[in-house]
């Protein structure tokens, strides 16, 4: 997805996704450094599926632990 940069207000960019009529807030810590107001770039969502399946691994075994009333 294109993105622009729309404004940074309090390490906060609004960014707003070219053709979609969304505005996101997101954290500027997480975002290229050098970044500004103005910016265009590119947003990438991908799953990934390697990790789901440990996260819901490590669930299963937390639930079976509760279960048997073990102490976490």
């Amino acid at each position: 997805m294109k993105c622009v940069i729309d404004r940074i207000e309090e390490k906060i960019a609004v960014i707003f996704i070219k053709n979609k009529n969304i505005t996101l807030e997101i954290p500027i810590e997480i975002l290229p450094k050098g970044i500004k107001e103005g910016d265009w770039f590119d947003m990438l969502f991908k799953k990934n599926s390697q990790e789901t399946f440990k996260m819901k691994k490590k669930n299963e075994e937390l639930l079976e632990k509760l279960k048997r009333g073990e102490h976490l």
